[in-house]
């Protein structure tokens, strides 16, 4: 964290912290940290030349929720957000990305409806993605980089007054443990949402959730904070009810279990021959140094092994939201599920 200058402002302490209604003395003190930050000891490689703007009191606010009004931290992690965005070129993110045909040929994903408060809504069909084939058309901070994407295209669909998304992901079809390269870019961009992005998630669900799910879970779960934690549900089969308690069912596909008719998550448009080569040979050349990404500068250490970083093994019992009995895997498919869970 950057040091601060001595003040008067930090010997007063503040009165009580209100997230939902954060005080003129909270913004003022959020003001007056962010004056008195030390970026050269808050930020390193190229922070020296860098200092963040006074943000709006919404902006402020959404820190120091995350933060649960810990003023020095809430500034903190404002400015090394802002240097995130800087160093992603944000500004310019929504572009045309030079790979949509490639996620359009292996990521059956859509932006449409939004929650009953406003919140934009993401919808994916995570089941379906083949993540060993994705990483032979797309290197992992190809697929970083389009998640800061996504992320700064739910920010840009939020409504006034509007500050959170809802994501569903259908599990519908997932049959396999998921790539190691594939984990940990999802561990990334955990990563990355819960230090750039916070308090904008109302909900995550993931439906259709099948059994080979649960040793999943109980790897992510401990990469998420508790707050981000208790946002996650994963539902079995029956889920729409769930759905609709945050969502109207007119803003709900009819394939899951809504009253829209008219709009479905896109299919998959395969790659040409030559498309599917040329994708190939650029990540092979990108592994073998003979070029960079499009994408410079994302903190991403591909040789970051995922995993439960505390001493205790995660709990692959009883993951909450356990999806429903019908869930359960065969007798002949339990010894497979018992190997997975000696792997964690």
């Amino acid at each position: 964290m950057g040091k601060r200058r001595n003040s008067k402002k930090e010997a007063e302490k503040p009165s009580a912290f209100d997230p939902q209604n954060v005080s003129q003395e909270y913004h003022e003190l959020f003001a007056q940290e962010l004056k008195d930050y030390d970026y050269e000891s808050g930020i390193k490689d190229g922070g020296d030349s860098f200092v963040a703007k006074v943000p709006e009191t919404d902006c402020m606010n959404i820190y120091l929720r995350a933060r649960k009004g810990d003023v020095p931290a809430a500034v903190d992690q404002y400015v090394k957000a802002e240097f995130f965005f800087k160093q992603q070129r944000c500004s310019t993110i929504l572009e045309e990305d030079p790979n949509e045909h490639v996620y359009a040929a292996t990521c059956p994903h859509w932006n449409n409806g939004f929650g009953k408060n406003g919140e934009p809504i993401y919808w994916e069909r995570t089941g379906v993605i083949d993540t060993k084939r994705l990483l032979t058309v797309l290197c992992p901070k190809d697929l970083i980089r389009r998640h800061v994407r996504q992320q700064e295209l739910a920010l840009q669909r939020m409504r006034p007054g509007v500050e959170k998304q809802i994501i569903i992901c259908d599990l519908k079809g997932l049959s396999m443990w998921p790539h190691n390269a594939a984990m940990k870019v999802f561990r990334e961009t955990i990563r990355i949402d819960q230090a750039y992005y916070p308090e904008r998630l109302k909900v995550l669900y993931m439906i259709n959730a099948p059994w080979i799910f649960r040793p999943i879970w109980a790897m992510v779960r401990p990469w998420l904070d508790p707050v981000t934690k208790d946002k996650f549900h994963i539902l079995g089969g029956g889920y729409i009810d769930t759905l609709l308690e945050h969502i109207e069912a007119d803003q709900i596909p009819e394939e899951f279990g809504g009253t829209l008719t008219d709009k479905n998550i896109p299919e998959l448009v395969p790659l040409t021959p030559e498309q599917e080569e040329a994708a190939i040979q650029r990540v092979k050349d990108i592994k073998n140094g003979k070029r960079k990404t499009e994408f410079e500068g994302l903190e991403y250490d591909g040789d970051a092994e995922p995993g439960n970083e505390s001493s205790t093994p995660p709990d692959l019992t009883s993951p909450p939201d356990a999806p429903e009995a019908e869930q359960t895997p065969p007798a002949e498919e339990q010894g497979f599920m018992a190997k997975l869970t000696t792997w964690l």
